[in-house]
């Protein structure tokens, strides 16, 4: 009965292991790295919303939901932004607003639309004079 079963769950991983063979002949090295890439973007974008969150949550001194003496302002629902990073830009990142105070967080300055990196790097391509058609090739 043992064998019967060991040879049942070994002809149940070769088919697995034959049908992921064949499902990565099918992939585009290109097709990989551009969904890499997005599976990365994504989360990063949900990692910088949980530090916003926690950010938010100790500038209003409560939780979501918590009722305390030291709460100074309620929750506003929340805006969205794009962000440039050095990974791709980042969308529809939620930050919260608050009802009666205006909050800024530490993390992704109002205003700022790109990471410094960003900055740094069109700065310093504009400097030594590169056109668009020298970034293709």
């Amino acid at each position: 009965m043992d064998i019967v079963a060991q040879k049942e769950v070994k002809g149940q991983e070769e088919e697995r292991f034959q049908s992921i063979q064949d499902s990565l002949q099918d992939i585009e090295p290109e097709k990989f790295w551009e969904e890499l890439g997005k599976i990365i973007r994504e989360g990063i974008r949900v990692a910088l919303e949980k530090a916003i969150h926690y950010e938010f949550s100790q500038f209003i001194g409560a939780l979501e939901y918590e009722r305390t003496p030291n709460r100074k302002d309620v929750r506003n629902g929340y805006r969205m932004r794009d962000f440039e990073t050095i990974y791709g830009v980042l969308e529809n990142i939620k930050i919260p607003r608050a009802r009666c105070s205006s909050f800024t967080s530490r993390i992704i300055p109002r205003f700022k639309r790109r990471q410094r990196k960003i900055g740094h790097l069109i700065s310093r391509i504009h400097l030594l004079g590169l056109s668009t058609r020298d970034v293709k090739k």
